[in-house]
C-alpha cells in the first residue's frame, strides 16, 4: 500500500500573533472539488483560523535553494508563461543551477537573477530525497504530494522554517 498523500502548506497564528506555516493531510480519492473531502477540510481549517499558503516564485527559489542544501535535488520545475523552447531553456537552467548552489552568496545571487528574468511564475517544483530516493512535488498553491513520512520531515526540517521567515514569522 502507497503512503503517497496530499498535504497542504497552511498558516495561522500563535500565541504570541506570530505567523506560523503547518502542513494538513487530507484523503484524495475523491478530487478537490465542492464535494470532495479535501474541500470539506479547508472548509473546517478555515474556520478554524487557518489560511492558505501561496508560494510565489521568490519563496519556490527559496525553498528550492534550502531543499538542495538538506541533501534534496531538483529533479523538475514547471513554469507558465514560456514558449516552449524558452521553457525548457530556463527549467533546464533553474534545475541545474538549484543542483549546483553551494553557498549562500551563490543562491542570493541566483535567487535575484531568476526573479529578474521576466517575472518568472514557477507553478511547481519536484525534489527528490536523497535518502529515502522519493520524489515529493511542491507547488505554488501550498500543496505538497509524495510519501506521507518524507513530506513531514522536508516540511519540518526544511519547508516550515523557510516560509516562517519569508512571511516573517
Amino acid at each position: 500500500m502507497s503512503s503517497e498523500r496530499y498535504g497542504k502548506i497552511l498558516k495561522s497564528y500563535d500565541e504570541n500573533g506570530k505567523k506560523v506555516a503547518s502542513l494538513h493531510f487530507f484523503e484524495h480519492d475523491d478530487g478537490f472539488g465542492p464535494s470532495s473531502s479535501y474541500f470539506t477540510k479547508m472548509v473546517q481549517l478555515s474556520n478554524d483560523g487557518f489560511t492558505q499558503v501561496i508560494l510565489n516564485s521568490e519563496l519556490m527559489i527559496r525553498l528550492s535553494i534550502n531543499l538542495k542544501v538538506n541533501n534534496y535535488i531538483i529533479s523538475n520545475v514547471e513554469l507558465d508563461d514560456y514558449a516552449d523552447d524558452e521553457n525548457s531553456e530556463l527549467k533546464e537552467l533553474f534545475i541545474l543551477a538549484i543542483n549546483e548552489t553551494t553557498d549562500s552568496v551563490s543562491s542570493s545571487n541566483l535567487s535575484n537573477w531568476f526573479l529578474q528574468k521576466d517575472s518568472i511564475l514557477i507553478s511547481k517544483v519536484s525534489v527528490v530525497n536523497l535518502t529515502e530516493m522519493k520524489r515529493l512535488d511542491i507547488n505554488r498553491s501550498g500543496l505538497i504530494f509524495g510519501d506521507q513520512e518524507c513530506l513531514v520531515d522536508m516540511f519540518d526540517n526544511v519547508l516550515s522554517t523557510t516560509i516562517d521567515e519569508y512571511l516573517g514569522g
